[in-house]
């Protein structure tokens, strides 16, 4: 776990399966949920989090979060993600994830970008006025580097979500998986059911919170070799306000795979029942 001036998380987990999607595999929402709780047990560690935190009127935001997927872990697999912090520009706190399988092979990579918050005049904390010395070393990988998302040109298909009790976050502000998850529910039923997710960049504008509030979750798509990818803006219904911008990339899924793969996890739990 975590040690005094280092910046290492390692944990390991097995998909439940109330992770997996209709396929099997671990969903997304559960992967950034599993991420965002890491970041978090650092933080509490260091006082920089509630409990306890909120009486400096500080906050930590998401700014960006970048996923690549090589390959989706199933139910019952076992994951081992192993986390990385830096510091970068005095301005981001910077988390390199890398999910890995139980043999060690690389699954997942997230990068997401954090920012301090000053809750009372919402303008954004100097990390070095905060963060102990040790921890300022900066050892961000240049690879780290987001790339700009650029706006839509034209809207090719558009939904509308109402803000839920369930998507408020801690700080009473929609969670950041939640504008993921409008992005994506927005994406043709066609590529949801034979595609996955395999490359996100998500930047987010604007935060909103007022529950019953309607979001509008654009998306113009566009073709890079075979595989289907999108942009994506959501904005608040009737407006013209960006409150994040995505863009997605999409691969085929191998269902047969999938489904042998779940087949065979079927027949080990039956024989482990019946040894019991």
């Amino acid at each position: 776990m975590f040690k005094s001036g280092q910046s290492d998380f390692t944990k390991q987990f097995k998909v439940r399966f109330s992770e997996v999607d209709c396929r099997g595999y671990l969903r997304i929402n559960n992967i950034i949920h599993t991420m965002l709780d890491a970041t978090n047990e650092y933080y509490v560690a260091m006082a920089l989090a509630k409990p306890g935190f909120e009486y400096l009127n500080y906050s930590w935001i998401v700014n960006r979060i970048s996923i690549q997927a090589s390959k989706y872990p199933y139910w019952n697999d076992t994951v081992v993600i192993d986390a990385r912090r830096s510091p970068y520009k005095n301005i981001y706190d910077v988390w390199e994830v890398l999910l890995r399988d139980g043999r060690g092979d690389h699954l997942i990579r997230i990068v997401l970008y954090l920012v301090l918050l000053n809750v009372k005049l919402m303008q954004p904390v100097l990390l070095n006025h905060i963060l102990p010395k040790e921890y300022m070393k900066e050892t961000c990988s240049k690879d780290n580097n987001f790339k700009t998302i650029p706006s839509l040109e034209r809207c090719d298909r558009e939904a509308v979500f109402p803000v839920q009790f369930n998507d408020l976050d801690l700080n009473k502000h929609v969670s950041s998986f939640v504008y993921i998850k409008w992005a994506c529910e927005s994406v043709p039923a066609q590529i949801l059911m034979e595609y996955q997710l395999q490359e996100l960049d998500i930047s987010y504008k604007k935060q909103t919170s007022q529950l019953g509030k309607k979001i509008t979750s654009q998306i113009q798509s566009f073709q890079e070799g075979t595989q289907p990818s999108f942009l994506h803006r959501i904005i608040e219904n009737g407006g013209t306000q960006e409150l994040a911008r995505l863009r997605t990339r999409w691969k085929k899924v191998s269902e047969s795979k999938a489904r042998r793969h779940l087949n065979l996890m079927n027949l080990k739990n039956i024989y482990t029942i019946v040894r019991l």
